[in-house]
């Protein structure tokens, strides 16, 4: 799964960016199937190079770019 994950994902040199290429869902977030569900990439990126996400939260983007999927970009929050 992790070498699909790469597969898909494009740096952009500019932001700094890491842009998902693969399927998405229709806000612009990056999906990926994990072999029994979707899952959205951005979470995949977190827990892949973070750890878990607590319950009740999100892996939110500080850069506010969907597709981006740089764990540098990204920070654990609520969405409300």
């Amino acid at each position: 799964m992790y070498e699909r994950f790469w597969e898909k994902v494009s740096p952009e040199p500019n932001s700094g960016c890491w842009l998902w290429v693969g399927a998405a869902n229709h806000l612009g977030y990056g999906q990926l199937w994990n072999g029994t569900k979707v899952i959205i990439a951005t979470h995949f990126s977190w827990e892949y190079h973070n750890g878990p996400i607590p319950d009740g939260l999100w892996a939110l983007h500080k850069c506010d770019t969907p597709p981006c999927v740089n764990p540098r970009h990204l920070f654990i929050g609520n969405c409300s």
